[in-house]
């Protein structure tokens, strides 16, 4: 939403300088020219936001997974200990 009100400020601040650039000996279509290079500028840097968007989510994605696989190794380090443990006693158990 920010950057949507930064190319309408920008966009009707270069419109209202139309009259001006056209005194000083620009002509409309330069102005038009401009006008859209600009709009295809604001369009390309806003797709590119939403990509590192897509880009950050997915990034979080992954290091929950990596997460949940790093706690379920954790518990099964801690489930063979266990049995190491009880493999242990039973042995000196016998001994």
């Amino acid at each position: 939403m920010e950057l949507k009100k930064i190319i309408d400020t920008e966009v009707n601040n270069i419109k209202n300088k139309d009259f001006k650039l056209s005194l000083n000996g620009y002509s409309t279509d330069e102005i038009d020219s401009y006008l859209n290079n600009l709009l295809l500028s604001f369009s390309i840097i806003k797709e590119l936001d939403n990509e590192k968007d897509v880009y950050i989510n997915k990034l979080i994605e992954n290091y929950k997974e990596s997460l949940n696989k790093i706690k379920l190794l954790e518990f099964k380090i801690k489930e063979l200990e266990n049995i190491l443990q009880l493999l242990k006693k039973d042995k000196n158990g016998r001994n």
